[in-house]
């Protein structure tokens, strides 16, 4: 069967031609830097190729998947920072108008250190008061209900502030009595 040996003879020669191919595909792959599955004898090479080096994956697919991985991270970060049960909570009016007040208190203390006007001394010593008074009401309501107000920062601040401004205006008040003293003694002979 003469037929038969060169069929098995041709079939021979290709086994050899693909070996060869391979040892050359293998030596040229350390040098290509992308190689395409044409360049492949057979189909199977190139995908066993893929699978053996996943980071010679075609740029656009990892672009999607990276981009997949940002946008789980995003939704994920979110998550967590507002959760189902974080709700805001209003912040407690009183203690928002202390504030505001004790502000006020310190803005017209300025106002009449640059004017020299002593009605605006008498507003803001009433500012003052009135923020200390609204400050202690809304830090008690918020005491009393934790989960439903917020605001106690605002409350605190607005007492510290109030206090550290009637302070300043009880040390004022005596230091004009104390020279007030001081000068009538001297105009009077006593000193």
């Amino acid at each position: 069967m003469p037929g038969a040996d060169t069929v098995f003879s041709a079939s021979k020669l290709m086994l050899e031609i693909d070996t060869v191919n391979i040892l050359n595909l293998t030596a040229s792959i350390t040098t290509q830097p992308q190689p395409t599955a044409a360049t492949f004898p057979s189909k199977k090479i190139a995908a066993d190729f893929k699978a053996a080096n996943p980071s010679r994956r075609p740029v656009s697919k990892l672009i999607k998947r990276s981009s997949k991985l940002l946008k789980q991270q995003k939704n994920y970060q979110q998550k967590i920072k507002s959760g189902p049960d974080d709700k805001k909570k209003p912040v407690n009016r009183w203690a928002l108008i202390g504030f505001i007040l004790a502000l006020s208190g310190i803005a017209l203390i300025i106002l009449t250190a640059a004017t020299d006007l002593g009605a605006i001394a008498i507003i803001s010593l009433l500012a003052t008061v009135g923020g200390l008074i609204s400050s202690i009401i809304g830090l008690n309501k918020i005491n009393q209900n934790p989960d439903k107000y917020a605001g106690r920062g605002k409350a605190r601040a607005g007492i510290a502030i109030s206090i550290g401004t009637l302070v300043f205006y009880v040390i004022t008040i005596l230091l004009m009595l104390l020279i007030t003293a001081f000068i009538n003694a001297m105009f009077s002979g006593w000193i």
